[in-house]
């Protein structure tokens, strides 16, 4: 497999994050994911509109799902964090989504 390619500053980041839990690390490492990821929730939201569901909507829970692909990913797997954030970000949006659904029938 080859080795995954990150910039040194992001590698300080993730060991800042992983074993201090530096929380302003935490907070810069989704700063650098904070747009792909916003990109990834206008797709669902074109892919999957809801009438009850506002683009801020899936752009929050877009970001949940970034923060909890940060909190569980493990650098020395060798998997881009792109990689395994993806379902993280997209399974919540669609989870957030049925909570729309649910809460309607009720």
């Amino acid at each position: 497999m080859d080795d995954v390619k990150i910039t040194p500053e992001e590698q300080t980041l993730w060991s800042a994050w992983i074993n201090h839990k530096n929380t302003k690390s935490r907070l810069e490492i989704f700063m650098i994911y904070a747009d792909w990821s916003r990109k990834i929730a206008t797709l669902l939201q074109i892919r999957y509109p809801h009438p009850l569901a506002e683009r801020g909507d899936y752009i929050h829970l877009a970001s949940l799902g970034l923060l909890q692909a940060i909190d569980r990913f493990i650098p020395e797997y060798n998997i881009k964090f792109q990689t395994f954030a993806e379902p993280y970000i997209k399974g919540n949006i669609l989870k957030g989504l049925s909570c729309y659904i649910k809460d309607k029938n009720n």
